[in-house]
């Protein structure tokens, strides 16, 4: 799970990840905005949390352990910046800090839940919300039970719908790591473009890798 939920207190940051962990959503997130329903309709045009196959909510008490597996997998801190285990204490208070929206806590992070089974499947998280600018920062994470099934591109397409059409924001962008091929793959599916390169940016067992910004322009907007 990546983006900054715990950053306010741990002052983390993460990229991408593998689980298809998908820039942001790696391993230290960004939590919590209550979402109250999963229908919203915005002063131009209607929009959905969810769809056929998966919706979007709210962090809940009851995904306090598989936040903590996610967050606490050791193989995908290699994409981000947490370097030390992430205690339940701390995955509690965030969890109970979901009703700051993003406009106050800057952040949000949603479950990623499979309708057939009501089971959370992975997260989504906006981080460095910039209201004045209009953009804020994006990752996801996916388990690796349920990849390449098309979840990613699901979900980011709903959360693109929420950006754009209700917070009204002009971008949202992703740091992805050069070597995370699918994250590449599934950003550029989505219709964000590569504008730029940080050299160097990720230190590796392999050595520093590079890390591809990405950003996705609100074509109405």
């Amino acid at each position: 799970m990546s983006c900054k939920y715990i950053q306010k207190q741990t002052n983390k940051k993460a990229y991408s990840g593998n689980m298809i962990l998908f820039p942001g959503i790696g391993i230290s997130g960004c939590f919590y905005s209550y979402i109250g329903s999963l229908f919203f309709k915005s002063s131009k045009k209607a929009f959905m949390l969810y769809n056929d196959h998966i919706y979007l909510r709210a962090p809940e008490p009851e995904d306090l352990d598989v936040l903590y597996k996610w967050e606490n997998d050791s193989t995908l801190w290699k994409f981000g910046s947490t370097l030390s285990p992430i205690s339940k204490f701390t995955l509690k208070e965030y969890i109970a800090n979901s009703h700051l929206d993003i406009f106050e806590a800057k952040q949000l992070r949603l479950m990623i839940i499979l309708k057939e089974n009501e089971q959370p499947v992975g997260t989504i998280d906006l981080f460095d919300f910039d209201p004045f600018h209009r953009r804020a920062a994006i990752g996801i994470l996916i388990d690796s039970s349920v990849q390449k099934q098309g979840l990613g591109h699901e979900t980011l397409e709903l959360i693109k719908n929420y950006c754009f059409n209700f917070l009204q924001l002009h971008q949202i962008y992703a740091h992805v790591p050069s070597a995370n091929t699918p994250s590449l793959h599934l950003f550029s599916k989505c219709g964000f473009i590569q504008n730029g390169l940080l050299r160097e940016w990720l230190n590796t067992e392999n050595g520093f890798e590079n890390v591809v910004w990405m950003q996705c322009i609100n074509p109405n907007n």
